[in-house]
């Protein structure tokens, strides 16, 4: 075993920081090592390790990613417009987020035209990957709505890949449903819809309660609380997921990642095929909603991107 002194070697923290990629991806660490290092870092500090803190500390800055913004063809301070959110795939650079403003604040497009929306330039350096969950470089770009947490597997989450020297622009389409009043006469398992005030869990739409359901579940199994849901207040008397709950964080990952349809009648074929999904039988869709498809168009930056004075960033 290592003694103290090896802890302060730059090349031992840099070798076990891959390690952290288990919060992203439990099946990608040895669950014995993690719990190893989980346990050393506690002696160290005296007290239970922070991950969320220390996975925000090792996120890259948004500052540091976005290098202009504009709303309206207006230029925008990035560093105070854009705000980095744990999510589960990491903290992400967040614009117009729901939970941190009030409607008043909200941006709305009140101009027409492709250069009156959100237009960002970013920074795809490469000089500073150290761990990547996608084998190529560049951005992940995920378009969502009213949810907490942006979830691709409730499949409310549209998300596309931007490579460095890309030029995208996307087009969104809103897709309304609006449900009479009247339909409220009728019993929730008739109409399999909420209207607000009828489910609190479900109040922002179904991809919050899913997300909220998943949680329960896994404080359940697991004992523990994800990083990018403990905020340390809401959540103070919950233990936060830390390198010591990896083993059991993947036993059911499977089923976190599968929801089972609130169907009663469902063949045999595909009740076998949810044995091991998460049953959410509450978490119907709202019966008036607003939904939001993207198109996007690809093509290449100008010639000058691969300039010389450009490729020093690269």
């Amino acid at each position: 075993t290592r003694g103290f002194f090896d802890y302060n070697m730059p090349n031992f923290w840099l070798q076990r920081l891959r390690l952290f990629a288990g919060f992203f991806n439990t099946d990608s660490v040895d669950f014995d090592e993690a719990l190893e290092l989980q346990n050393r870092l506690d002696r160290l500090t005296g007290y239970t390790f922070n991950a969320r803190e220390v996975l925000k500390g090792l996120a890259p800055k948004c500052q540091d990613l976005l290098l202009e913004c504009y709303w309206s063809g207006q230029p925008l301070r990035c560093e105070e417009e854009l705000k980095a959110v744990a999510f589960a795939n990491g903290h992400c650079c967040v614009f117009n987020y729901l939970y941190d403003k009030t409607p008043e604040d909200y941006y709305y497009v009140n101009r027409t035209g492709k250069d009156m929306g959100l237009i960002l330039l970013l920074n795809s350096s490469t000089s500073d990957y150290f761990y990547s969950e996608d084998s190529s470089n560049g951005f992940s770009v995920q378009i969502f709505g009213h949810q907490r947490i942006a979830d691709t597997s409730t499949g409310e989450v549209g998300e596309f890949h931007v490579d460095a020297g890309d030029s995208i622009e996307i087009r969104l389409k809103l897709v309304s449903q609006v449900t009479t009043t009247e339909t409220q006469d009728h019993r929730v398992e008739k109409r399999g819809c909420y209207f607000p005030n009828e489910h609190q869990d479900g109040i922002h739409g179904q991809a919050e309660c899913l997300f909220n359901c998943r949680l329960r579940s896994i404080k359940s199994l697991c004992d523990c609380i994800p990083f990018y849901a403990y905020d340390g207040k809401a959540n103070n008397s919950q233990t936060q997921c830390s390198l010591a709950h990896m083993e059991c964080l993947e036993r059911y990952r499977i089923t976190w990642q599968t929801y089972s349809p609130p169907i009663t009648n469902l063949n045999k074929h595909l009740q076998a095929e949810l044995i091991d999904s998460l049953s959410c039988d509450k978490c119907l869709p709202l019966c008036s909603y607003n939904r939001y498809d993207y198109f996007k168009a690809k093509s290449n930056l100008k010639d000058v991107f691969n300039s010389s004075d450009n490729m020093k960033f690269m």
